[in-house]
């Protein structure tokens, strides 16, 4: 997968993951799919679900920002400067996802 603007290929293992009942992130069923073990040091373990959540999000999430930086991109050159630094910061996170 390729971004609009930056060309970088994603290295990461294609999505959807999802979490398990242990808090772990799969990319499918049993152990051969396993991209994170998560685990959070205290009492109450909804922190850990949460990033655990986050983590599995992450490739929707990366593809969202890609549609929104293309996006952003076309009507940045319609209406020059118009959302600039919104444009920057979807290139920023998408480098820092691929990179």
């Amino acid at each position: 997968m390729k971004t609009h603007e930056t060309n970088e290929t994603a290295q990461h293992t294609a999505g959807p993951w999802r979490v398990s009942k242990t808090g772990d992130v799969y990319k499918k069923q049993g152990r051969d799919g396993l991209i994170a073990a998560v685990r959070f040091l205290g009492g109450d373990n909804s922190e850990g679900t949460a990033n655990a959540k986050l983590i599995a999000a992450a490739p929707e999430l990366l593809e969202a920002l890609r549609l929104t930086e293309a996006a952003l991109e076309s009507y940045q050159t319609a209406k020059v400067g118009v959302h600039h630094s919104a444009l920057e910061a979807a290139r920023a996170a998408i480098h820092k996802a691929t990179a």
